[in-house]
């Protein structure tokens, strides 16, 4: 195994050190991505992963849900559904906020209520990440908010705090928060900064090469950016010469490198069983059929599709599938929280250690072949 591919592994390891399928995903995506010209490269583009900000989901929730909690209880306050798009990360938090009966469903306001708010009452802005400040500011401007505004956010580059700042009757709460800073002060290699650049400046399309408003980030949430990161990072289409690059977050990577996981182990059967037989002799082995092992794989590699489930595992029939998620349910080894699939601990740590113990097998097969 090259040093590349050592300090891969370790960097992987470290992003994810109790989560094997996570593990082998990322590895897949970060070979992939670096597996692209000669070996300096190579070298180049795994450090310039190495410098991206990696940022929890969790932390960012629980930061926002903090500083929410912090608002003092005399005023009035209405949260501001001011991006578009559903799966914006506005949406998101206000949504969980909501759910976990943080703030009133009421209380959330789309940007046609604004002219309705008395300017007595506080306009409250809500975002995981904030590159440059200037959607926040552009929206207050063009939609005369004369409101306090608040804004609360987990992480953001200094161009964006500096600009919100300059704003009259805006606060910035900034409790726990992250500060990014740009790939010019994160990266101090002449080589891979002029690499980033050249690849960015072939990216499609021109607002987002080095990230919305130039912001120039270096950031993912556990795997997908914000578009205020850096092109190279995360966008799907370049110009020549980098017309083949993969980039290493996008979205459709991703799910490719979760597709190629998934299609070696259930392609795989003989590899699969043997491991389901040594893991059943643990202890502390939850009592499950081979064809159980096989929907609990499927579901934790985020296959929810009925057909495609009944499709991997060899299930009869949809009614067949429905009678055994209810099997599972019924002796507690799957539950459904707020429309999702969730396991037991006992049932997560076994079937870490059924994928880890099949990913052993496999390369053990695979060495004795050559």
């Amino acid at each position: 195994m090259s040093k590349l591919e050592n300090d891969i592994n370790d960097y992987v390891n470290r992003i994810y050190p109790e989560d094997i399928i996570e593990q082998s995903i990322l590895k897949d995506m970060i070979f992939s991505f670096v597996n692209y010209g000669g070996s300096k490269r190579k070298r180049a583009l795994f450090e310039i992963v190495k410098k991206t900000d990696w940022l929890d989901n969790e932390k960012a929730y629980n930061t926002i849900k903090r500083n929410v909690k912090n608002l003092i209880n005399s005023e009035i306050y209405h949260f501001l559904r001011f991006r578009i798009s559903i799966d914006s990360s506005n949406n998101k938090f206000l949504s969980q906020l909501s759910t976990n009966g943080i703030i009133q469903k009421q209380d959330i306001i789309e940007l046609s209520d604004l002219a309705h708010i008395p300017v007595s009452e506080t306009i409250v802005f809500i975002d995981d990440v904030i590159g440059t400040g200037e959607t926040i500011k552009t929206c207050i401007n063009n939609y005369n908010i004369r409101n306090k505004c608040i804004v609360i956010f987990h992480s953001a580059g200094q161009k964006a705090i500096n600009n919100l700042q300059k704003m009259d009757n805006l606060i910035l709460m900034m409790n726990n928060t992250v500060l990014l800073e740009t790939y010019l002060t994160k990266i101090d290699d002449e080589y891979q900064i002029n690499l980033l650049e050249d690849i960015c400046k072939r990216c499609k399309k021109s607002k987002y090469q080095f990230g919305f408003n130039e912001s120039g980030l270096m950031a993912t949430y556990e795997g997908l950016c914000p578009n205020n990161t850096v092109s190279l990072l995360w966008f799907p289409d370049f110009n020549k010469p980098y017309e083949g690059l993969i980039p290493i977050f996008s979205r459709k990577h991703q799910m490719e490198a979760l597709h190629r996981l998934r299609y070696s182990i259930f392609m795989d059967l003989d590899v699969l069983r043997s491991t389901y037989l040594s893991c059943s002799k643990f202890i502390n082995s939850p009592n499950i059929n081979f064809i159980e092992l096989k929907v609990l794989l499927a579901l934790r590699l985020h296959t929810f599709d009925a057909t495609r489930i009944i499709n991997l595992t060899g299930i009869d029939t949809e009614d067949g599938l429905i009678s055994l998620l209810q099997s599972l349910k019924s002796r507690e080894l799957l539950f459904v929280s707020n429309n999702e699939v969730d396991f037991t601990d006992e049932v997560y740590n076994y079937i870490h250690e059924i994928v880890k113990d099949y990913v052993r097998r496999k390369s053990t097969l695979q060495s004795s072949m050559l």
